[in-house]
């Protein structure tokens, strides 16, 4: 072969590993320059709430089941009350009796009958007997929990015929239609961002890419990670989105 020709042949031949090599490195630092200006996050409800009682009764019914959708003021949870509602019934037949025995020592009183220490101790029974039954009437109104905003339920933690103890959970239910998503982001961030700054972000489950603008900045920096939460509102979401599913948000730092 001329040694021209072998020159040649030599060239292309080290030039075909170095393109091969060229393409992988070209993706590697692409990766690297998104991976610069993004940051995890998750989805979150920005309505959330967990039901729980105060009466100590007995479950009658619980509507609606794990998942299901509820509008406001939906019946979540309703008690059977029935002893409640008897005690009521004797609370206001007994202030019935202490307002009636008020009432006559008051024309007593007038006639000189009865003295005005009478008075007051009937009027002291009548006032204290009116304060239990407005009591169990306030304790008959929880016998029905009602939705504070329409959403869906997130976790049942009691089932019907249980008694639940003052206090304990019930369910969760979360407004899945507003939500908002949470980003931990490098404090150095604060520099370029401000309220309003667009971004975009992706759904790690679905794939899917949605665009957002920041609403809320953290008012105080991780000291040992050195990051800062930001709070970002969806400009529109759909049926896919659900509160708790991981992001990975994509800022333009250019103003870095």
């Amino acid at each position: 072969m001329h040694p021209k020709h072998t020159t040649i042949a030599i060239f292309r031949a080290l030039m075909v590993p170095a393109v091969l090599l060229a393409a992988p490195l070209a993706r590697a630092a692409d990766t690297n320059a998104s991976d610069a200006n993004s940051a995890r996050g998750i989805v979150k409800a920005i309505s959330e709430a967990t039901i729980t009682s105060t009466i100590g009764e007995r479950i009658q019914s619980l509507p609606f089941r794990d998942g299901q959708e509820f509008k406001a003021d939906d019946v979540l949870v309703k008690f059977d009350c029935e002893r409640l509602r008897a005690d009521l019934r004797a609370a206001v037949a007994e202030h019935k009796g202490f307002e009636a025995t008020y009432q006559s020592n008051v024309t007593l009183n007038r006639l000189h009958a009865a003295g005005s220490n009478d008075v007051k101790v009937s009027r002291a029974n009548a006032d204290k007997s009116q304060a239990t039954a407005d009591g169990l009437q306030a304790r008959i109104k929880e016998c029905e929990l009602h939705a504070p905003f329409a959403g869906r339920v997130a976790e049942l933690d009691m089932h019907e015929f249980e008694i639940p103890s003052p206090g304990s959970p019930i369910l969760k239910i979360v407004d899945d239609k507003h939500l908002e998503v949470e980003v931990i982001v490098p404090s150095k961030w604060l520099k370029f961002l401000k309220i309003g700054l667009p971004f975009q972000f992706r759904l790690q489950e679905t794939g899917n890419s949605y665009k957002g603008t920041v609403s809320r900045i953290s008012g105080v920096v991780d000291p040992v990670s050195q990051t800062v939460k930001v709070v970002g509102a969806p400009a529109a979401i759909d049926d896919t989105i659900r509160p708790g599913m991981s992001i990975v948000a994509q800022f333009d730092t250019n103003g870095q």
